[in-house]
């Protein structure tokens, strides 16, 4: 009778939740409105390649999905506004727990008293104090904020398209310039070790190669499409459709050292690591293509089990327990 409620649940119309608008270029949208709108992201694009089924539940074609924020996630929107959209902008969003507040039991009345009158999103002393000297050093000259990769441009814009195999896509660029575009990495670590090497793991690791060229793709397509903004930034766009082509730039900043790295990703100089992130481009477009043919937007996207294969042989485990096994004769 459950297992009976859920299917048919799961067959409803999905609407709740799901915002739907057309293909342009939007400057200024909010951030929770973009999240909302029912389209294929690199996000979305790298659930599907791990698993079909984690990408539907995940996305908002699920009509339970709830949003789940974890610690890191938080200080990386903390920085990202901070660091792209300015303090003012910051403080639009986001209000500092005085100490005197931060000191009280969690349970007493005053505390909550204080916390329900809050219209923005609540952050302790400790962590907007740390953000803010972080900052403050990597914006002394000869470090990467005192540069001007962050200027000369727009924070945030949202690009909504639909690409050639008729998908509906989106992405939504962390700071645009007239031919490239900067996309803000955070990371936390103690560890001082070779920083280059950490971040070229963390941009393989992360697939942050098909981000990149799934931003690249929609700045492409944004040539066609219009515009919408302020006067100045319609203007701005104009420039940046007639670009020749788009240099991809990831700053990477540590958020518990004053830590960054700037670096650039060209076809020209990684080509096959560009190769790669256009091939699961193409194989997440095909995942979702086939799922949408097989399940359509309002049925679970579930992995048939294969009862064919229902024994373990050794070659599904990792090799290493080979050396385990001799260590042991």
């Amino acid at each position: 009778m459950l297992l009976t409620s859920i299917k048919n649940y799961y067959k409803l119309p999905v609407v709740k939740g799901v915002l739907f608008m057309k293909a342009g270029i939007y400057f200024n949208m909010p951030e929770d409105e973009y999240h909302s709108i029912d389209r294929l992201s690199a996000s979305g694009m790298k659930d599907i390649l791990e698993s079909p089924t984690k990408y539907w539940f995940n996305s908002k074609l699920n009509p339970l999905y709830c949003e789940r924020a974890t610690d890191a996630m938080d200080a990386g929107t903390m920085y990202h506004t901070y660091i792209l959209e300015g303090e003012s902008v910051f403080n639009d969003k986001y209000i500092v727990m005085p100490s005197e507040i931060e000191a009280l039991n969690k349970n007493s009345s005053a505390f909550k008293l204080w916390k329900a009158g809050q219209s923005k999103k609540i952050i302790p002393w400790q962590k907007y104090f740390e953000m803010k000297k972080n900052i403050r050093y990597l914006e002394q000259d000869g470090q990467i904020l005192s540069t001007n990769f962050l200027k000369d441009g727009y924070p945030e814009v949202s690009i909504l398209w639909t690409d050639d195999k008729g998908i509906d896509r989106k992405a939504r660029l962390d700071f645009l310039r007239e031919s490239s575009f900067v996309d803000l990495k955070t990371f936390a670590t103690d560890k001082v070790g070779d920083v280059e090497s950490y971040i070229a793991k963390y941009f393989f690791n992360y697939k942050v190669f098909l981000q990149l060229i799934n931003y690249r793709q929609a700045l492409l397509a944004g040539r066609d499409l219009n515009v919408n903004g302020t006067k100045e930034q319609k203007k701005f766009f104009q420039i940046v459709k007639e670009s020749e082509d788009y240099v991809p730039f990831v700053i990477f900043v540590n958020r518990n050292l004053p830590q960054a790295r700037i670096k650039a990703f060209t076809k020209e100089n990684c080509e096959d690591l560009w190769r790669l992130g256009e091939k699961m481009i193409e194989n997440a477009q095909y995942k979702y293509l086939s799922n949408i043919d097989k399940y359509g937007k309002k049925s679970a996207w579930l992995e048939d089990v294969d009862l064919q294969s229902l024994k373990f042989t050794d070659s599904d485990f990792p090799q290493s327990f080979y050396e385990i096994l001799k260590g042991g004769e």
